[in-house]
């Protein structure tokens, strides 16, 4: 038998290392008699060590109201105490509690303290009112609440700084540059980073100049300038001598002469001269992208000589990077000055707001926090009540600690800051007290709401130093979540990771992180990793869509609590972004294949059809007069009316939905659409007045029968957004919003938020989310798409910035101007994404999958993408993805380790649906055949004339919903040559995912049903004229339609429509129940609607029965 090869004994002892630290880790962690920094990798049960950690501090005798357990969500608080509640119970069964420690333990279960820091600040300054300085009988402000309370804290402000004008050259300069509504904005974001922007601002103006003036840094420029030139072989002259025989440079050179040569340093530089000058001398050395030029902006026929060309671009070339330093040392300068006026500005509006707090008795989150640290800080001046809080905590459990701000950690060193004095009554307990922070360094990725990575070094330092000789730091790494293919890649991927040395606040991946490896991986999980490669967005979704509608209907995954295989559902699958502006295109590719999604927390609420459509009904009814308000209303699903009808009543689009006279020549079903407006929307403008908000829209919604437009898979969905919109306005409305156009107006403003869709059960649905909203969760499947997708450059117009990493400090950016620290801030942003992707991969259980855009075949990587920190080997894979013919593809390590991935590219296995156009004009089939759009909705007029496919129908709901799979069963698999081409265990296995949410129900109840539709399947398979209409046709599925007749408008689905050779559109119609003779009816219905659709095409119809 041949020996290990020298990598494999390698693998091995690094395998045994981290395990036996692993095993080591965990029993001190887990031991109250320690002091504890845990670093827990991702899926290696922190949670489960915090558990246990907690109920050894209740074996050991220590009283629950003694212990203070903080997590980062109240979804996780609830989850430890249940599970600390459990394993109670299971030593009472187990005999490990007697029933008497168990009956004293159950009576005080009500004071084990687990939740968020902000419940422990305000469970604080409840007990401590009049210590904290705070009114006694506050209440929070309510997420509707905070922004009406800042919108009018700084109502005043500006009304205050306004004053400032003219008085004040820090504040002029700030409104010069500066609008109006930035500053507000600037101010508003201030104010909710509160805790950092009094001191950043503070440090920022008292260690830069102080008396520095925009006279001064105009000048400081100009002295500058002139000495570049100067220092030049033949100075200003040769480059004035030289220029291009242009306007702009015409005047480019008057002001060089102006400020460069005839003013003197004793005399002002007026700034508005220099403003100019500054646009025009940059343009002329440098690019657009603020670096030197490495050749001219200007051909060289506009010069007077090649040789004049060859010399100006010489001086341009060769002084460009001294340009650019001046230009931005005098930016710099003019921050500065900015910086001095913003603190001004912001001192007022933090004295307003607090102002409006007082005033109302209400405290936000921030201030909660803030009051909090005050208090303990100060508690030397309360003796008793010190008193009370030293004997009550005597042993702290802090969760995902890499999550902790600054300011968060402050508030706990309080806390336990006596126990370092040898002081305090919490060394009376049965043991020493004890802190136990557990986290993921990796998983720091909350920087924009202040979590600080550095602060885990420095708890840790801390903690130590509360008992000195002992050593507190700890990992763990062994994962209990994911399979060993998926735990190899992550250490690869991880370990090639392109490490930055110098920063403190750097990704590191070192041998206390790697998972440790089984000796033996299956083959099971040869699969476990995949890569899909699409030139567009939308071809990216498709192909996702149509690789988890293959993994739905032929793979497994190990059930999370039993372990065994089983068939994977929708609810087994999550897909993640870097942001959340990609979503929709996969939420719309799963609709259209009737797969179940649910978009998480933080994605789309605001983006959602119904959402919108609303918001554009209350921009109407606050502003009827509004061209644009009355266009997007019209678009909305309340009407519809047609982009034509738009443009035929436009310029004057609102006059002509108010006004009597006659309108001009639209399509007949906008023109009677118009006239039923008429009939309805006066009445409606009239309420606008006389009842509240919230009672208008819902009489507009029952009105216009709006609950129509809720169908399909999202139906669920949909309608929980439309209660969760009718809820937030009646919140808005009880908050002091008491008219439609100020409801609205919030509305706007919180549109741009991370408002999530409303909570539904989407147990069994697609999970999509951003990578942040999947923190702490796990799936089996995870498809991690878009990476090459980055962040917006853009920033808020005042921003302050923490110091990250040794060296940084401190800054302040105003508007676009630069600040000394930039440069660290992108840094550390691309520290940040290292670390998200670390938490993307690794909530895989069994499958991983990475998803890219690749155009022309080459990979765009976007700035801070996930794409951008991968390695570079990984990276060039999604180029090669797009080119190769194999169904794998490896990625190679320079150690010879290789790592397959399944390349999702063919997409035969799914019968798409064909959209033929038929004609160039609107009636084609490129709108109503897409699933996404539904059919259009009526007034109360219209609403009992709505005449709906299941109303002709009069079997029972199993009949309709045995028609309806077959259809869809046909749709995805298409006609077989005989009706035994597919075994009947493959057809189950299909119709399994072809069930929506609210079928699967039925289905459990009627068992039979699966053979039923197989049975009609196979019966309709062998009907010769439906293979020959389907196999020679291109075909349609599920197409909803409106359709004027004499008596109102009928809307339904058309089930199927099949486009012959020859141009004919046939409406097949298949009946699973008895016949009858309104089935006759539903399909001239049917075949006049298609009719209405393609007005010049041959239009048939085919009812079979099965």
């Amino acid at each position: 038998m041949s020996s290990p090869s020298p990598s494999l004994r390698t693998r091995d002892s690094l395998n045994v290392r981290i395990s036996e630290r692993d095993r080591d880790g965990r029993i001190y962690a887990v031991n109250p008699s320690y002091n504890v920094a845990l670093q827990a990798s991702a899926g290696t049960g922190k949670t489960h060590v915090l558990v246990e950690r907690y109920l050894n501090l209740l074996r050991a005798g220590v009283d629950p109201s003694n212990i203070l357990a903080i997590t980062f969500t109240r979804k996780a608080a609830s989850e430890i105490k249940e599970r600390i509640v459990s394993a109670l119970r299971g030593e009472v069964a187990s005999g490990k509690l007697s029933g008497e420690q168990w009956n004293e333990l159950r009576d005080r279960l009500g004071d084990i303290t687990i939740g968020t820091i902000d419940a422990f600040c305000l469970m604080l300054l409840r007990e401590f009112p009049l210590e904290a300085n705070v009114d006694p009988g506050f209440s929070m402000a309510s997420e509707s609440e905070g922004p009406r309370l800042v919108r009018e804290s700084l109502d005043r402000t500006m009304r205050t700084c306004r004053s400032f004008i003219g008085h004040d050259e820090d504040v002029d300069l700030v409104f010069s540059q500066l609008r109006e509504h930035q500053i507000r904005h600037g101010l508003a974001t201030l104010l909710n980073r509160r805790i950092i922007a009094r001191e950043v601002l503070n440090y920022v103006t008292t260690v830069g100049p102080q008396k520095l003036t925009i006279d001064e840094a105009c000048q400081r420029a100009a002295r500058g300038l002139r000495g570049v030139f100067n220092q030049a072989p033949d100075g200003l002259s040769i480059f004035l001598k030289t220029g291009p025989l242009d306007l702009k440079f015409d005047l480019l050179s008057r002001d060089l002469r102006a400020l460069v040569v005839e003013i003197d340093d004793s005399v002002g530089v007026e700034q508005g001269i220099w403003k100019r000058l500054l646009v025009r001398v940059e343009e002329h050395f440098l690019t657009q992208a603020g670096q030197p030029r490495k050749r001219l902006n200007y051909k060289k026929s506009q010069f007077s000589s090649d040789r004049d060309w060859d010399c100006h671009r010489k001086v341009v070339v060769e002084n460009a990077s001294a340009i650019k330093n001046v230009l931005l040392r005098y930016r710099r300068d003019l921050n500065a000055i900015l910086s001095r006026g913003v603190w001004r500005l912001y001192q007022v509006a933090e004295s307003e707001y607090r102002h409006t707090l007082e005033t109302n008795a209400v405290l936000d989150f921030t201030e909660v926090l803030l009051s909090a640290i005050k208090l303990l800080g100060q508690m030397d001046e309360f003796s008793q009540s010190r008193y009370r809080l030293e004997s009550r905590y005597h042993h702290i459990l802090v969760d995902e600690f890499q999550d902790t701000s600054r300011a968060q950690w402050k508030l706990i060193s309080l806390l336990v800051q006596s126990w370092g004095e040898g002081a305090g009554l919490a060394h009376s307990g049965p043991l020493e007290p004890s802190i136990f922070v557990v986290g993921d360094s990796k998983q720091s990725i909350y920087g924009f709401r202040d979590a600080d990575v550095l602060v885990f070094e420095e708890a840790a330092r801390f903690l130590k130093g509360l008992r000195p000789g002992y050593d507190i730091n700890r990992s763990i790494s062994k994962s209990f979540r994911s399979v060993p293919a998926l735990l190899s890649f992550f250490n690869n991927l991880c370990a090639a990771i392109k490490p930055t040395l110098i920063r403190a606040d750097a990704f590191q991946f070192k041998e206390n992180d790697q998972f440790p490896i089984p000796d033996k991986v299956s083959s099971e999980h040869s699969d476990a990793l995949g890569m899909i490669a699409a030139d567009s967005l939308k071809l990216c979704a498709a192909k996702v869509v149509s690789e988890i509608e293959r993994l739905l209907a032929t793979e497994k995954v190990r059930d999370r609590v039993s372990g065994v295989s089983r068939q994977v559902i929708p609810g087994d699958i999550a897909i993640l972004f870097r942001t959340r502006d990609s979503h929709r295109e996969f939420e719309t590719a799963l609709e259209m294949r009737g797969i179940p999604a649910y978009v998480y927390k933080g994605l789309g609420f605001f983006e959602t059809d119904e959402v919108k459509d609303i918001l554009a009904l209350l921009s109407y009814l606050s502003d009827p007069r509004s061209n644009l308000c009355c266009a997007a209303w019209l678009r909305s699903r309340f009407v519809r009316m047609s982009d034509e009808g738009l443009r035929q009543l436009a310029p004057h689009i609102a006059t002509m939905v108010l006004s009597s006279q006659l309108p001009p020549k639209l399509d007949p079903y906008d023109d009677k659409l118009l006239l039923k407006i008429r009939s309805n929307v006066p009445r409606w403008l009239s309420l606008v007045d006389s009842l509240p908000p919230a009672e208008l829209l819902d009489h507009v919604l029952s009105e216009s029968a709006y609950s129509v437009e809720l169908k399909g898979p999202r139906l669920q969905q949909g309608r929980e957004n439309l209660k969760k919109i009718r809820a937030l306005i009646r919140r808005l409305q009880n908050s002091g919003y008491s008219t439609v156009a100020s409801i609205t107006e919030h509305l706007s403003q919180l549109s741009t938020s991370d408002e999530s869709n409303a909570v539904i059960d989407a147990v069994n649905a697609v999970n999509l989310m951003t990578v942040h909203a999947a923190k702490g969760l796990e799936f089996p499947i995870v498809f991690v798409v878009d990476v090459t997708r980055g962040t917006a450059p853009s920033r808020d117009p005042i921003c302050v910035t923490v110091g990250h990493g040794d060296a940084s400090l401190p800054t302040v950016s105003v508007g676009n101007l630069p600040s000394d620290t930039d440069q660290n801030t992108t840094d550390h942003e691309s520290e940040e994404t290292k670390r998200l992707l670390y938490v993307a991969v690794t909530r895989a259980r069994d499958r991983l999958y990475l998803a890219a855009i690749v155009k022309n075949g080459h990979m765009r990587v976007g700035r801070n993408s996930l794409a951008e920190v991968m390695p570079s080997s990984l990276a060039k894979l999604f180029e090669e993805a797009t080119d190769t013919a194999s169904q794998t593809i490896e990625w190679l390590l320079p150690s010879g380790e290789a790592h397959q991935f399944h390349v999702c590219k063919d997409m035969t296995h799914i019968r798409t649906k064909v959209i033929p156009k038929f004609q160039e004009s609107l009636d084609d089939f490129s709108f109503i055949a897409d699933a996404s759009i539904p059919r259009r909705p009526a007034s109360k007029e219209l609403q009992d004339a709505y005449v709906f496919k299941e109303s002709l129908d009069t079997d029972k709901y199993s009949n309709r919903l045995l028609g309806t799979l077959v259809h869809r069963l046909i749709a995805r698999k298409g006609i077989a040559k005989t009706g035994t081409s597919f075994s009947a265990h493959s057809l189950k296995a299909t119709i399994a995912t072809l069930l929506r949410t609210d079928e699967v129900v039925e289905v459990a109840a009627n068992p039979q049903l699966s053979e039923q539709v197989v049975d009609a399947y196979r019966t309709l398979s062998n009907q010769p004229e439906v293979q020959i209409l389907i196999r020679e046709g291109e075909t349609m599925h599920e197409i909803p339609f409106s359709l004027q007749t004499e008596t109102g408008i009928s809307a339904g689905t058309i089930d199927c429509v099949v486009r012959s050779p020859n141009g004919c559109l046939t409406v097949l119609e298949f009946k699973t129940g008895r016949r009858r003779s309104e089935h006759r009816q539903q399909l001239d219905l049917y075949r006049q609607a298609v009719s209405s659709m393609a007005p010049h095409t041959q239009v048939e119809a085919c009812l079979v029965y099965v």
